[in-house]
């Protein structure tokens, strides 16, 4: 339960650890990276790997 349910906080304020946000920022990344690794070697037309290509557009298009 998050630390601002805990204490009754009308707020509702919520505050966590830098490691836990790097560390689930990292989580997402290497998920992403490994989405884009296994997607290399399947489409390669003119020697581009445009379905990484595609990928890597869309989670940026998605994240920002």
């Amino acid at each position: 339960m998050y630390q601002c349910y805990q204490n009754n906080l009308v707020a509702g304020n919520e505050s966590f650890p830098i490691s836990r946000i790097i560390g689930e920022n990292l989580l997402h990344l290497t998920t992403w990276l490994l989405a884009g690794y296994l997607l290399w070697p399947l489409w390669l037309p003119f020697g581009l790997p445009l379905l990484t290509i595609i990928w890597a557009l869309l989670v940026i298009i998605i994240q920002i």
